[in-house]
């Protein structure tokens, strides 16, 4: 878990290394929602599959709290490019792409960030029929997509601050 010390942490070498020019308290809001929505879908995960799929309410709450999760992860991104003097993305999808190019995340994670980016589009918008299965699977399999994501950005800023 990452707890607000890991998020302070964060926020300092963000801004001492990289001189990111941002609203710290933005950052933080944003790192504190994140986990609030890792510990929602982490318990949602403990719930027997088929009584998950029977629970419309339990779908809805997981779903947004999918979308809001990958919208954090988009966010911060977009920051660190944006404070980088990055070109602006033309696409959410390519924040992640830049993030991996200038090595803040890795390529492995960047392309699970770019296929969430993907889901969060089909959650948002009704384009087709939800695979709630699928929705199930994510929660039970792929969190630690967002933990790496947070682990990354701290590692990241870690290595800096030994240099």
């Amino acid at each position: 878990m990452l707890n607000h010390y890991w998020i302070i942490l964060i926020i300092f070498l963000l801004k001492r290394f990289l001189e990111i020019n941002i609203n710290p308290d933005i950052i933080i809001k944003l790192l504190e929602l994140l986990e609030k929505l890792l510990k929602k879908l982490e318990s949602t995960s403990k719930i027997p599959k088929d009584i998950f799929l029977n629970d419309f309410t339990e779908i809805l709450a997981v779903q947004r709290a999918l979308v809001l999760s990958i919208n954090i992860c988009i966010d911060i991104g977009a920051h660190i490019l944006a404070a980088n003097n990055i070109n602006k993305p033309e696409t959410y999808k390519k924040i992640f792409v830049d993030l991996s190019k200038n090595n803040v995340i890795s390529k492995h994670l960047s392309e699970s960030l770019t296929e969430f980016v993907g889901l969060r589009n089909l959650l948002g918008n009704i384009y087709s029929e939800i695979n709630n299965n699928r929705i199930y699977e994510i929660i039970q399999n792929e969190l630690d997509l967002f933990r790496n994501f947070q682990k990354q950005l701290l590692k990241k800023f870690r290595n800096q601050l030994k240099n």
